[in-house]
């Protein structure tokens, strides 16, 4: 799906990010508030991959932010928007690694940019934010981005198959970035790897 596809949804995702965001306000199960050392760490990781991504367009280096578990996860890219990879390829790893691919080269922005502020729609960013309110991470309004601690019954899936898989494999520590691309909103579940936080997920964010 090319950007200009993505944005023919329109301003995608608040359906699915109110009541992940609703659930943040309410669950009694919410994460362990990070410290600042975890979440300045997380949040340049993040930055790092987008700037590599989406800045340089150095895509070996942006496929270097996905962990082993990113590749091994079935329902990687498997939001009924995303169509990236088959359903019927979902437990190959090569189509995984492919569909990854497409993912991270569909977004390129055209022309290039000097700098993230002109690929990533702020205005969105400061919207989810708001709505994720004491999850949050980071300052979407400096940084373009939202990054938040969630806990696993907050997966922002729409699919019950899909949250039940990743939540069944997250740690208890994770983080989601969701990052909004013209009219349209793209996430990334992150867990640490080692003493690396890596990507384990992607996907759009779908009405």
């Amino acid at each position: 799906m090319t950007i200009s596809r993505l944005r023919g949804l329109g301003l995608v995702g608040f359906m699915l990010l109110t009541q992940a965001c609703t659930m943040a306000q309410t669950s009694q199960k919410s994460p362990i508030p990070p410290s600042n050392q975890e979440r300045a760490t997380v949040r340049r990781t993040a930055m790092a991959f987008l700037n590599s991504w989406l800045v340089k367009q150095d895509l070996e280096a942006a496929r270097q932010s996905f962990g082993p578990t990113a590749y091994q996860n079935e329902e990687m890219l498997q939001e009924s928007c995303a169509a990236y990879i088959k359903p019927e390829l979902k437990s190959s790893e090569d189509a995984r690694r492919a569909g990854i691919g497409k993912f991270l080269r569909d977004f390129l922005p055209v022309p290039p940019v000097q700098r993230l502020g002109q690929v990533l729609n702020g205005k969105t960013a400061i919207e989810i934010g708001t709505q994720l309110g004491a999850s949050l991470a980071n300052d979407p309004k400096a940084d373009g981005f939202v990054l938040a601690k969630l806990s696993r019954d907050q997966v922002p899936t729409s699919s019950p198959e899909a949250k039940g898989y990743l939540s069944s494999r997250l740690p208890a520590d994770f983080y989601v970035s969701f990052v909004p691309i013209g009219s349209g909103t793209v996430y990334f579940l992150w867990t640490r790897d080692a003493s690396v936080w890596r990507i384990m997920h992607a996907s759009l964010v779908c009405m």
